[in-house]
Parts: structure tokens; C-alpha cells; sequence
């Protein structure tokens, strides 16, 4: 990944590394003035778009350890449990890498994703604990009881959106106050990314459940870039 960046000398490079020679022959033909990538692709970066070092999501964990199964463990457990050593003077150090994280980073494909070493991921200063407490929500197995939980949640909201949005449900114009009051409600909620609903995606979601709740198929389509894609 980009997070293991570092200067090394050509003579280095052909010696140690398969291929270099044809590397090297890439980067001289494509590079403008010792940088490979435009000024727009690095962003703010002196050589790459600094967003590439940074955590966008934690798609697997991996430890030959015990491993906190919850939130609340991570927070009780020490780097020491984890395996991790930080101090470079240590005889243990070259094996305290600690745990490893399967990352998708920021501004790059899933194809690009990378194994990581959570040693390295602190030594460089990167803020991946709140991604590691999505990892868990996301993980998160629910319990006997609170699946049961979930099932009734969900029974009981399909059969309110029926009450509101079926077919055979009575025409009035409270349900249509109701209607009008749901599609704002999704207006005014701020998504995690901080964004917000435009009317017509409040009223393109009611139609999505309206086709839903009356077991009808259906395909919203429109003009491009009118934000179908939520």
C-alpha cells in the first residue's frame, strides 16, 4: 500500500527487485518532472493524494491470538495482548507486528485493498480505530433474543408502511398529510457522510416502498446524475 512509500536508489532496485528494469523504463516514459502523477491525481500530495494513507473501511481482521469479539473487549484489551511491540530496542520487536487488518483506503478500488500490520498502522500515526468500531457493529452476530427482537421490529414497520402506502389501505387526506410528513422526516435526517435527502429522492424513496410493501417489482430510472444512487 502506500502507507510503506520510501525513497530507494536505482542501483537498489535492480538489484533486489524482479522486473525493476521495466519499472523503471514505465516511470521514466510516463513521469513530468521526477512525478509520475498529475498535480490534480495527488491532490494535495507532494507525490500521491495523501487520502491514499487513509483508512476507509476494515474488511477483515486477522490474529493468531485471543481476539476481541465486541467492541467493549477491544477497549479492555492492551496492545501487550494483542501481540503488539513497539519498542524498536525490544528482542521481540521484529515479531510484535500484532494484529492484521484487511483496508480498503480512501480514493482507491476494493481491488487495491491491502493486508496490514496494526503495528505499522500505529507507528505511521493512522487513525483507524473508529473503522475498527464500524468493523464490529458491522460483525456484530445478534443474539438469539435480539434477532427475535429485530424479526418483531420489522414485522411491525412492514405492516405500518401498509397501513400508509397499500393498495388496499383507505384513501384520505390524513394519509396523504402522513405521506408528506414521512418523505420530510427523510429530508430532514443528516447522514453519517453529512449529507441530506433532496425532495425527489424522499419521493422516489416512498415509491420504492410503496412497490415494496404491495409486493409489486419496479425500476426507477431518470436522467443521469439526479442521484438515484443513495
Amino acid at each position: 500500500s502506500y502507507l510503506h512509500v520510501s525513497w530507494e536508489t536505482q542501483a537498489d532496485l535492480l538489484d533486489q527487485i524482479p522486473q525493476a528494469k521495466t519499472y523503471l523504463s514505465t516511470f521514466f516514459r510516463k513521469a513530468q518532472q521526477g512525478v509520475l502523477l498529475s498535480q490534480e491525481d495527488r491532490n494535495d500530495g507532494d507525490y500521491f493524494d495523501p487520502a491514499y494513507t487513509q483508512v476507509g473501511r476494515i474488511l477483515e481482521t486477522a490474529f493468531d491470538g485471543k481476539h476481541p469479539k465486541t467492541w467493549e473487549e477491544e477497549l479492555a484489551t492492551t496492545p501487550d495482548q494483542l501481540g503488539i511491540v513497539l519498542d524498536t530496542k525490544s528482542k521481540d520487536f521484529e515479531a510484535g507486528t500484532g494484529r492484521q487488518f484487511l483496508i480498503k483506503w480512501e480514493g482507491l478500488n476494493y481491488s487495491e485493498s491491502s493486508w496490514e500490520f496494526e503495528r505499522d498502522l500505529i507507528l505511521a500515526e493512522i487513525d483507524y480505530q473508529p473503522l475498527l468500531k464500524a468493523f464490529y457493529q458491522r460483525t456484530h452476530k445478534p443474539t438469539k433474543t435480539e434477532w427475535k427482537q429485530l424479526q418483531s421490529n420489522a414485522d411491525r414497520a412492514l405492516r405500518e408502511s401498509y397501513q400508509l402506502f397499500g393498495d388496499n389501505a383507505p384513501q384520505s387526506s390524513q394519509r396523504q398529510e402522513q405521506v408528506q410528513k414521512y418523505q420530510e422526516a427523510l429530508m430532514e435526517t443528516v447522514y453519517p457522510n453529512g449529507g441530506s435527502l433532496r425532495d425527489y429522492q424522499a419521493e422516489g424513496i416512498t415509491w420504492f416502498l410503496a412497490n415494496y410493501v404491495n409486493q409489486r417489482s419496479c425500476i426507477l430510472a431518470d436522467e443521469m446524475g439526479l442521484g438515484k444512487t443513495l
